[in-house]
Order: C-alpha cells, then structure tokens, then sequence
C-alpha cells in the first residue's frame, strides 16, 4: 500500500526541527530579485480553500482565467494571502520561469508531515512530476530549498521521493510502494553526491 501523508508524528520532531529551524525564506532574504506569478494560476486551482468552500483540484470561482488573476484579491482569504510556492520564494530555476509550476507541471511547497517538515510536489497534469521537466524541477528546488521532497499524486499517497539516504530509507520503512520510481530516486542524490552538488544540509539527513 502507498503510504498517505499525515501530520508530523513525535518520532519526527527533531528531523522537522533540524529541516525547519527557521521559516521559509523569500526572494528578499535570499537577495535575488522579486518573481512574479505571471500567467501562473496553480495554487488558485489545487489546493482546498475551506473559507470560501473551494475543493481540492477545482479552479477558484474567483479566478479570472484568461487573465489570470483573482477578482478578489485584495479580500481573498487569509489562506490564500499567507500561500507562497516554492517557487515564487526563489527556489528552482527562473531560466524562462522553468521552474514555474505552470511552466515545468509541478507545484511544490513546504508542509509538515510524519516525515517532518519537507517539500511536497503535486503533478499539475498527469504524470508531470515524473517527466524529465518535472524531475529537473524537483532536483533544482529541493537542492536549493535544503530540503527533502515527496512527490504526491491527487489522492495525497507518496510515490516518489527526493532526499539523503536516511530520509529514503524512512519513506521505504514506512510502506509506501515507490515501484519503478525507486531507481530515479536514489540517483537524485548518488549524482548529486558525484557530480559534488550534495544538496546543501542534507548529507546528513537535516
């Protein structure tokens, strides 16, 4: 059975706090320049928005589609106002906005689950997160972002993975079925490690 994500257990609260010790930084900390969401409307169609009684995976009735952007915006909902991708806080490549969800098929951001605090990345259209473009995205931004990833499909169940070695081998401990994937996963890092590009705090697991 594919393990599903859930809340952060005791046994995690360490990894989160070693993972998450500050909050998520943005374009501004990090020094680079503002990004902008463009003709990007991701997180007004995925995630659930329970103040407005908007479901998961369903476009927002506020958003104008053409123009992309919201008819409500400067009263949208605090949900919505406090959500930021990882991309739009400076993390994965902004080459031609590549690693723009809308551009690379995968929206990625940070919550907290029984793996601790980690990057989540969800398929926009299906099988994106495990295309060539999808998983440069996911490299880029988990290296950056000095983070581990798990990749999850609409019903919220793991099936792939991006981390160090203890990270992966606690995924597989705890009963997701990674298949196929499993090869790709662990050469994420083997490559990163060859290539001298370990992502940044995670040779150890955080």
């Amino acid at each position: 059975m594919r393990g599903r994500l859930g809340p952060a257990s005791a046994s995690s609260s360490d990894r989160a706090s070693r993972r998450a010790s500050s909050p998520p930084r943005t374009t501004e900390d990090r020094g680079l320049a503002p990004r902008n969401c463009g003709t990007c409307s991701a997180c007004c169609r995925w995630p659930s928005v329970a103040e407005i009684d908007k479901p998961a995976r369903e476009p927002c009735r506020f958003l104008e589609k053409q123009a992309h952007h919201c008819t409500r915006y400067d009263t949208r909902p605090e949900a919505c106002s406090a959500y930021h991708c990882t991309w739009i806080r400076g993390h994965g490549s902004s080459i031609n906005n590549r690693d723009r969800p809308d551009s690379c098929g995968v929206l990625i951001d940070r919550r907290s689950t029984q793996f601790g605090v980690v990057l989540v990345a969800k398929s926009l259209t299906p099988g994106a997160a495990m295309s060539p473009k999808g998983q440069k995205a996911i490299e880029r931004t988990t290296r950056d972002e000095g983070l581990p990833c798990l990749v999850i499909n609409d019903d919220e169940q793991i099936i792939a993975a991006a981390g160090p070695p203890d990270f992966m081998q606690e995924v597989v401990r705890k009963g997701p079925e990674l298949g196929g994937q499993r090869e790709w996963l662990q050469n994420i890092v083997a490559y990163a490690m060859q290539e001298k590009k370990a992502y940044p705090g995670l040779q150890h697991g955080g």
